[in-house]
């Protein structure tokens, strides 16, 4: 299903904080049902000639992943017509030609659609809006590229008669988001804090790093891009859910399968969402 790089584990259970390889495969079988040898126990480290250094070995893993699928303030629920999930976060726009205006970012699966931009159905429900209201429209979310989907993410804008929204905040904690933590800050066994409405997972720890994995939404397969994992598993209904480390904004939660979940780095995506909808937005105070 794909490779990556993350910490070891032995029976779904971290062995070290050293990192190994990772080899992702929808199901483990025995060693005498394979057609084939056996994936390898380590590999040799490489010289910059790419000669084999026989002195440094690197372990592998081999890690099923049966069940994969997409899985107010940050970590409230949002739904449209056959999907529900989480906000990730609220904002008010702080570009000077938009200012004014609240948004809130969610994944675009949540949001209804990866295949077009905005979705044949934008309208947006929210436990966040308790008038009869539509909560939120989205009006521009990642969409796929020959099955590739590079990033997960939606951008709505909320209905004027729903605000003003507590903006930058977490359902539940005391913590305000002031910035997103640059991709090459995340590093494994790192530990973060979850917004998640549908588990109630507290934290979980970064356990791999920059996979690409098929994940079939919709009856479609795509090649789902830029996933970190976690330790913990979420459930359906913690799509877009935040992951934070203390003020900064780390992940959004993406998917999820029976041992692991997935997320992408927000500031990523954030720039990626912010290219598409192609007008100045603007999440944090400059």
């Amino acid at each position: 299903m794909g490779v990556g790089g993350g910490l070891k584990f032995v029976k779904n259970r971290q062995l070290d904080e050293k990192l190994c390889i990772h080899f992702y495969v929808s199901r483990k079988i025995k060693s005498s049902e394979l057609l084939r040898g056996t994936l390898p126990k380590f590999v040799f480290n490489r010289f910059d000639d790419g000669s084999k250094d026989y002195t440094k070995k690197i372990l592998t893993d081999v890690i099923s992943l049966k069940g994969l699928r997409f899985a107010c303030k940050a970590g409230a629920t949002v739904s449209v017509i056959g999907e529900s999930g989480a906000l990730t976060l609220i904002f008010q726009n702080k570009a000077s030609d938009q200012l004014g205006y609240y948004y809130a970012i969610t994944c675009a699966h949540v949001a209804g659609d990866v295949r077009r931009t905005p979705p044949v159905n934008p309208a947006m429900k929210s436990t966040c809006c308790n008038n009869n209201s539509n909560f939120a429209t989205t009006i521009a979310n990642s969409t796929q590229e020959n099955q590739h989907l590079a990033y997960d993410i939606a951008l709505a804008q909320i209905t004027d008669s729903c605000t003003p929204q507590p903006e930058l905040e977490i359902k539940g904690a005391s913590t305000k988001i002031k910035r997103f933590l640059p991709s090459g800050m995340i590093r494994t066994s790192m530990t973060l804090n979850c917004a998640f409405p549908a588990s109630n997972i507290i934290s979980a720890k970064v356990a791999g790093f920059r996979i690409t994995l098929p994940i079939t939404v919709d009856q479609v397969t795509y090649q789902v891009e830029n996933l970190f994992m976690i330790d913990r598993t979420p459930k359906q209904g913690d799509s877009g859910g935040l992951l934070y480390n203390g003020s900064d904004a780390v992940g959004i939660l993406v998917a999820m399968a029976d041992n692991f979940g997935y997320f992408q780095p927000l500031g990523e995506a954030f720039e990626h969402i912010k290219g598409i909808f192609g007008k100045p937005v603007q999440v944090f105070q400059a």
